[in-house]
């Protein structure tokens, strides 16, 4: 009895190490997605990419084009996994967004993203 009470709580505990590799593990890797707007008889858009490094590294850059006109910015920061939840921490702000099937989904600055890897 106490083998077989060894073998399952060994069992869970690799069940869990292994959970807990692939959470992390998972999501590293480069989201991409676009967000477009006409206002006054402008049209701009903006080019969202974000890379999740390992060591809970990421960069996100974005582009924003304005008819002729570009610019593009890259902050980098450290970012955390709870869950669903993704946090992003850059100069001392947390960005909330969350994760599901591949896709990052966060607001900034008024504007809702979908970022798919």
């Amino acid at each position: 009895m106490k083998k077989l009470v060894k073998v399952f709580g060994l069992l869970a505990v690799v069940i869990c190490m292994g959970a807990t590799l692939v959470a992390c593990g998972g999501i590293t890797g480069t989201y991409k997605g676009t967000y477009s707007e006409t206002a006054m008889g402008v049209t701009y858009s903006t080019e969202m990419t974000l890379q999740l490094k390992s060591g809970d590294k990421f960069t996100m850059t974005a582009k924003i084009s304005m008819g002729s006109e570009s610019s593009e910015n890259s902050v980098d920061g450290t970012y955390s996994v709870d869950g669903e939840k993704l946090t992003l921490k850059v100069d001392g702000n947390d960005i909330e967004a969350t994760i599901k099937d591949g896709v990052i989904t966060l607001d900034y600055e008024g504007i809702t993203f979908e970022l798919k890897k």
